[in-house]
């Protein structure tokens, strides 16, 4: 959903792939300027201006926008124009990775089965496939 602004708000830029902010001064929004509404967060409410990803307190986007009007769910806007353009929309189905632990001595190690093998974790931040197609691998060392 598409809004303008009719004064300047100063708002944060997050990163686009994690919602994180970034440690830097806010950013200057214009009078005039077209945002793009990606919905709230608790108190804060998200938007694309440009290409980037920014967030300000609700009410500040809302004393910028005429009479306040912030968008309540952008989801059902989505839905009900994917449905009026004959596109189907069905639910995505809920997936999650069952990891097992390995006994690794003092390593966290963990193993998910996925197709044609394992996934396997090393700690929070290393990640590899085994390739196992029959899932013979008793998750012993050899």
């Amino acid at each position: 959903m598409k809004l303008t602004l009719n004064k300047s708000i100063t708002a944060t830029r997050l990163n686009p792939k994690t919602g994180i902010p970034y440690s830097e001064h806010e950013a200057n929004i214009p009078f005039g300027a077209v945002l793009t509404y990606k919905g709230s967060d608790r108190e804060m409410e998200r938007f694309m201006y440009l290409t980037d990803l920014f967030r300000c307190a609700h009410d500040v986007l809302a004393s910028a926008l005429d009479g306040g009007k912030i968008p309540v769910d952008t989801g059902a806007d989505e839905v009900t124009a994917a449905a009026t353009t004959g596109a189907a929309v069905k639910a995505a189905p809920e997936v999650t990775l069952k990891f097992e632990p390995l006994a690794a001595g003092p390593y966290p190690i963990a193993r998910a089965k996925v197709p044609g093998g394992w996934l396997v974790a090393a700690g929070a931040s290393s990640v590899t496939f085994y390739p196992d197609p029959d899932h013979a691998w008793s998750g012993d060392s050899l």
